[in-house]
Formats: C-alpha cells, sequence, structure tokens
C-alpha cells in the first residue's frame, strides 16, 4: 500500500469530499430538497470520479453542481464544499492553481449568486475567495513536494558523485603503490640477482672466502630492503598514515640509489644534481623513481656502461639514461615503442601525474631515455 505524504494527502481530501456527498443525500431527503439538488450531489460524485481520469472534464462537472443546485432554489452549501475540496486536490496534483481557482470561484460565485437572488454580497466574495485560497494552498503544497523531491534527488546525485570520487582515489592510490612496487622491489631484486650472481662466479673461480661472503651479505641486505619494502606497502594498505612510515624516497636520495647499484657492480658514470630549491614532494619522488626504474632496467636488458644525468634546467628536472642493449636489434625494437612493458608504461604514468613527460629511443645501439618533471609538480596535492 502506497504511504507516502502525497498519497495519504490525496486519500484524506477524498474522504472528506465523499463524507460531505454521502451525508447530503439523506439530509436532502429528510428535507425533501427537489429534485436538483439532490441530482446536483451526483453529479458531484460523478464529477470527481470522472476527473480522476479527465480532470478538466470532470472538473466541469463538479464546478456545474452548485449551480445545478442552485437554480432549483436550494443553497449549494455541499456542492460547493466539493468544489473547494477538488480546488484544493487538482491544483495539488498539478493543475494551474491560478486558472483552477478563477475557475471554481467564478463558478462557486455564480452558484451564490442565483441561490440568493444578488449578483454582490459578502457571501458570494466569501465563495470565490474560499475557491482561490484553495486553488493556491493545493499549488503550494505541490512547489512543496517538487522541491523536496529536487532536493532528494540532488542529494542521491552528490552522493553518487561522492561514491565516485571516492573509487576514483582508491584507484588512483592502488596505481601508485603499485608503481612503487614495482620500481622499488624490481630495483632491489636485481641488485640482488647481481651480487648473487657475483658470487656465483667468485665461487666457481675459486676467490677467497671472503669475496663470497661479502657478495652474499650485499645480497642478504638486498633481500632485506625488498621485506622491508614489503612491510611499507602493506601498512599503506593497512590505510597507516603515510607520514607515520617515513619519508618518501627522493631527489636528495638519488645519490645513494647509484652508490647501491655502483656496488652491485652495474659500471655506471653519474651525474647527480643536487635537488633545486623549493622542489614539491611528489616531483622529488618522481625523480628518484625514474631513475631507479632507468637504472634497473638498464641492469635487467643493457650491456656496457651506463650514463646517468640529472640536471636541473630552468624550472625542470631532467633525468637522462644511456645505455647498450643486451639483445640486439630485436630488443631495439621493442623497446623504440610504447610497448616495452609495464616499467616504462608505469615511468610514464608516474611523470604525467606530476606534469612531466618520458622520452625514449634507441639510437647507434644505444637505448636513450629523457624524463622531464616540473619542479613545482603536484604542489596543490
Amino acid at each position: 500500500m502506497n504511504t507516502t505524504p502525497s498519497a495519504r494527502f490525496e486519500l484524506v481530501v477524498t474522504l472528506i469530499a465523499g463524507a460531505a456527498l454521502a451525508v447530503g443525500l439523506p439530509v436532502q431527503a429528510i428535507q425533501q430538497a427537489p429534485m436538483s439538488a439532490q441530482l446536483a450531489l451526483l453529479v458531484a460524485a460523478a464529477g470527481w470520479l470522472v476527473a480522476r481520469r479527465w480532470p478538466w472534464p470532470g472538473l466541469l462537472l463538479v464546478m456545474a453542481s452548485p449551480i445545478l443546485a442552485a437554480s432549483g432554489g436550494w443553497t449549494p452549501i455541499l456542492t460547493w464544499t466539493v468544489v473547494v475540496f477538488a480546488a484544493l486536490w487538482w491544483s495539488r496534483r498539478g493543475l494551474s492553481a491560478l486558472l483552477l481557482g478563477l475557475a471554481t470561484g467564478s463558478a462557486s460565485y455564480l452558484a451564490f449568486a442565483l441561490a440568493e437572488g444578488v449578483w454582490v454580497g459578502n457571501l458570494l466574495l466569501l465563495a470565490f475567495s474560499v475557491c482561490v485560497a484553495a486553488s493556491a494552498v493545493g499549488g503550494l503544497l505541490r512547489a512543496r513536494a517538487d522541491f523536496v523531491r529536487e532536493a532528494e534527488l540532488r542529494a542521491q546525485q552528490e552522493a553518487r558523485a561522492r561514491a565516485s570520487e571516492l573509487d576514483q582515489r582508491v584507484a588512483t592510490e592502488r596505481l601508485r603503490i603499485a608503481r612503487d612496487l614495482h620500481d622499488s622491489v624490481g630495483h632491489q631484486a636485481a641488485v640482488v640477482s647481481m651480487h648473487l650472481g657475483a658470487a656465483e662466479v667468485h665461487a666457481a673461480a675459486g676467490a677467497p672466502a671472503a669475496e663470497v661472503t661479502a657478495d652474499l651479505r650485499q645480497a642478504r641486505a638486498g633481500v632485506q630492503s625488498v621485506l622491508l619494502e614489503m612491510q611499507r606497502i602493506l601498512e599503506i594498505l593497512r590505510v597507516a598514515p603515510e607520514d607515520s612510515l617515513g619519508p618518501l624516497p627522493a631527489h636528495g636520495h638519488v645519490a645513494d640509489l647509484v652508490a647501491s647499484f655502483t656496488a652491485a657492480g652495474l659500471p655506471l658514470r653519474a651525474s647527480v644534481a643536487d635537488a633545486p630549491a623549493g622542489q614539491a614532494v611528489d616531483a622529488a619522488t618522481a625523480v628518484y623513481r625514474v631513475v631507479q626504474e632507468a637504472l634497473t632496467n638498464a641492469q635487467k636488458h643493457g650491456a656496457g656502461e651506463v650514463t646517468l644525468d640529472v640536471a636541473t634546467i630552468g624550472d625542470e628536472v631532467v633525468v637522462s639514461v644511456q645505455n647498450g642493449l643486451r639483445d640486439g636489434p630485436a630488443r631495439a625494437g621493442r623497446l623504440a615503442g610504447d610497448r616495452a612493458g609495464f616499467g616504462l608504461t608505469g615511468m610514464r604514468e608516474r611523470l604525467a601525474s606530476v606534469g612531466g613527460w618520458l622520452r625514449t629511443g634507441v639510437e647507434d645501439g644505444q637505448f636513450r631515455l629523457e624524463a622531464h618533471v616540473p619542479i613545482d609538480a603536484g604542489r596543490s596535492r
């Protein structure tokens, strides 16, 4: 059963109008009212029912009922009451309150003028005014219902927008975590692999146990770094405040990163400028991650010496990396395109998130990478 306020209002009004009609018939019979008066009540009831399907034809019958009663010499109080409630009911349902008020008011004025035998009087004005007022109240109720419905709709739309924004933020954060995981863990895994390879070579060549032990110690330190990074990522996924997890790697840590690759045996010639003044946190992190991913790729896929240059040019930090290619033309063809795996894709996404850009290519058997990171990128985030 529909129990909305609108349905309850319409039910109450209908019951009141129906009660007026139901009481009117026996009262008129007792008072020996003329047939026209009893017919007027029936016309009002029929008009109310017809109006539920065809509003204006039914309302014309309702408005004609007090005129019919008055024309037979009977006071049209009961039928006028039905007209008043019809004006209230149908203006509430959306018919023009102004047009309905004028129509029902005029019909009521005419009915009482016929009954009183005068064309000017307080009773006539009262009958007209009450119909106009009922139509106005119905229109106001309709406007209020529309306002409430619009407010609820806007609230629902805003709730959906907030939920969509939250989902977008979650997706963005997951992507950032995935990039961090790929960059940091990939780097440490490459370092571990290099140290284990060195230990294997030294052991096979009969090198002193101290050299093999040093290689294994370095590999163990790399594994510990991987575990620490994984723990950090897990803490972030548990919604721990990022500030409580220690500082993010930044531009100022690039020198330490270079030292770790050099210690792992990567032939590397590097020139790293200090972080520029006013560099945003996101920009500093992007510089570190780009260098980390570029050197990791060089260790995995490159051959020969790697050249790294990190310099501040204008309002940008420019990272340039160059290295040979281990697998020759086949590898060069793959790296020259945009489908070199998740490493370069993640690098481009990270740079795009801070307003930077990446350029890669292969020239004379050398893979070249150049990343541009705006100094003030991400400051508003």
